[in-house]
Parts: structure tokens; C-alpha cells; sequence
């Protein structure tokens, strides 16, 4: 590990730790920082699990920030003309599975044929495609329980997979019949997107396309997670905040389409004479009931004290006693009386 390799465990230091984020401040982004602190942490507990002298400087700092990226997610029109573009390649089902279920690229890289179902339309995600310190390509379990899933096929995806060659066990193998190097496919997935004439994005936003939409087709959070292999749906509440706020206001405006207003407040006029007993508030001319269910109250303003409210509420009828009344609430004609 760059910066404290040679330093024994017994006598690393909060200095040490904060040279090492300094470094990786310079070369990776917050994220990957964040990830070596952790990897890091993990590994000094399990030596003090096998009894290893082992300082506690890891709990004396905090890990790097992680890094806030926006989510880029391809648009409806977008992900028709990518399906379009798919169409005939050899990887076709590949890019329809990615940008409707929100597989990720090592999952599908290592997938073999053994977990492909069309009959039942099922997928299964066992395992994920990565690459050793030595440089080999090898299929790995899944870091969490989550990740392995078994996922339901929509058609357009079964129909692809019936379409896709068999070239080896693996569903989409490189070349030579192996796992393909993440930068062959990085090559192929931008000479697709260049054909299909969409943005520059990155593979991994097909993944957060199929989640955004998704959840925007009103599919609950927790069926989402699911689909993604998330360990726990706050997770995808986090990454995707932008779309549950969307969802909010929509849950907002469905329950003001089923109650409404209960109770309307309209401006009114206050009419009577100076001194006299009959003082009564008049509503706007064209206004009715508020209709059923609802409350309409009419508020009058005198001019000479806006500020200083007078006048009471008796069963939902409004009377203002003499000039010294500001403001008296009264129903409106056709409305309910009371609140």
C-alpha cells in the first residue's frame, strides 16, 4: 500500500494515515479513496483478531469523503435508438439486459449459459468478471449475498438472448472463447453507442437508466434494489434521490386530487352602517359552495386596522358588532357554515 508499506502495524500513526490520503488525493477520486480506508481498516481488524500487535491509529481518522457524481442516465428516445442500433449484434441481448434489469458489466461478462432460462425467462447473477493482481481474468463470487439474484426476463431480452450465438460457456466471451478484457468491451460499447448517435456516456449508465425509469414507472423502492442486487434499499434511495424526489411530488399531487381543499378562505366584503346592528360579510359575486365535503369561509379586511382581528365564529356564522370590528368570517353562500 503506497506510503505506509514498510511501517510495522504496531507503530502506524494518525500521520501516516493522513500522508496515505494525501497521496490518493492526488491520484484517484474520493470514492476509491474512500475504499482503501475501508479495505484498510478491514484488514487491521482481522489482525487484531488473530492476536497481532496492531496500533489504533485507523480509529483516530476519519476515512476520505466520498465522491458526489452526478448520475447520468440515457433518455426514452436514447434507449430506443441504442435497442435499435443492438439489433444484429452479436452482444445484442448484453445491451438490453444492461439497459432495462441494470445488470452490471462483470456480471454480465461472467455469465454462463448454465444460468440463462428462457423457457422459464429467468436469469441468474452468480458471479462477476474481474481481473487479478497478476492480470488474469477470472469469474469471482459477488461481494454481497444482495448481488446474487435471479432476475425475471422481459421479452425483449428473451428474444435477444434467442439470437445470441453460442461461442463457448460463457454467454459473451472474448475472442479466443474466455472472459472478455473490460477494455475490448469498453472498444465495442463505444463503437455501439457512436451507431446509435446518443451522448458519450460510460457503460455503468445503462445501469442507472434501467434504475431511473424503473422507478419512475412507480415500481416501489425495494423492487428496484432488488433488481440491482443492492444490500439494502437505502442504498438506492441514496444513489437515486433524484428520481423519490420526483416520486414525492407525485405522491403529492395524488392526494390533493383525492381529498382537495377541505376549506377555502375567500376574500369578502364587509357591509353595514356606522353604529347599526347590521353588519354581514358578502362573498365575491360568482362564488358557491365549495362542494361536498368542503368548508368555504368568506374574510372581510376594514381598511382602517388590517392588523387587529375582530369579530367572532359562532356555529360557522360570522357577526361584527359596530365599526370597531376589522375582520369577521362568515360562510359563503351555498357553503357550509362552521369550520
Amino acid at each position: 500500500m503506497p506510503s505506509i508499506g514498510p511501517v510495522r502495524l504496531d507503530v502506524l500513526t494518525p500521520e501516516h494515515l493522513d500522508r496515505l490520503h494525501a497521496e490518493l488525493a492526488r491520484k484517484v477520486g474520493g470514492t476509491t479513496a474512500h475504499h482503501v480506508h475501508m479495505t484498510l481498516a478491514t484488514a487491521l481488524n482481522v489482525a487484531t483478531k488473530r492476536g497481532l500487535p496492531v496500533s489504533s491509529a485507523i480509529h483516530a481518522v476519519s476515512p476520505p469523503r466520498r465522491a458526489e457524481r452526478a448520475i447520468v442516465t440515457l433518455s426514452p428516445d436514447e434507449v430506443d435508438r441504442l435497442l435499435a442500433a443492438a439489433a444484429g449484434d452479436p452482444r445484442e441481448a448484453l445491451y438490453v439486459v444492461a439497459v432495462l434489469l441494470g445488470v452490471r458489466e462483470g456480471e454480465l461478462l461472467g455469465l454462463p449459459w448454465g444460468n440463462v432460462d428462457r423457457a422459464r425467462r429467468q436469469l441468474g447473477i452468480t458471479g462477476t468478471a474481474s481481473r487479478t493482481l497478476e492480470g488474469e481474468h477470472v469469474v469471482t463470487l459477488p461481494k454481497t449475498s444482495a448481488s446474487r439474484r435471479r432476475l425475471m426476463l422481459p421479452l425483449l431480452a428473451v428474444d435477444a438472448l434467442a439470437r445470441t450465438p453460442r461461442l463457448g460457456d460463457l454467454v459473451w466471451p472474448g475472442d479466443d472463447g474466455r472472459i472478455m478484457p473490460s477494455s475490448t468491451f469498453t472498444h465495442r460499447w463505444e463503437a455501439l453507442r457512436s451507431r446509435a448517435g446518443i451522448r458519450p456516456v460510460n457503460f455503468h449508465a445503462l445501469r442507472h437508466t434501467a434504475a431511473t425509469l424503473a422507478l419512475e414507472d412507480g415500481q416501489p423502492a425495494h423492487v428496484v434494489a432488488a433488481m440491482l442486487g443492492h444490500a439494502s434499499v437505502a442504498t438506492t434511495l441514496r444513489i437515486y434521490a433524484h428520481v423519490t424526489q420526483v416520486s414525492t411530488e407525485a405522491l403529492v399531487a395524488s392526494i390533493d386530487a383525492r381529498h382537495g381543499r377541505r376549506l377555502r378562505v375567500l376574500p369578502g366584503e364587509l357591509r353595514g352602517t356606522s353604529g347599526g346592528t347590521d353588519w354581514k360579510v358578502v362573498a365575491p359575486q360568482g362564488v358557491s359552495g365549495a362542494g361536498k365535503g368542503n368548508r368555504t369561509l368568506v374574510a372581510a379586511y376594514s381598511p382602517r386596522r388590517p392588523n387587529r382581528a375582530a369579530g367572532d365564529l359562532r356555529g360557522g356564522k360570522g357577526r361584527a358588532k359596530g365599526p370597531e370590528m376589522d375582520r369577521t368570517l362568515g360562510p359563503s353562500p351555498g357553503g357550509r357554515r362552521g369550520i
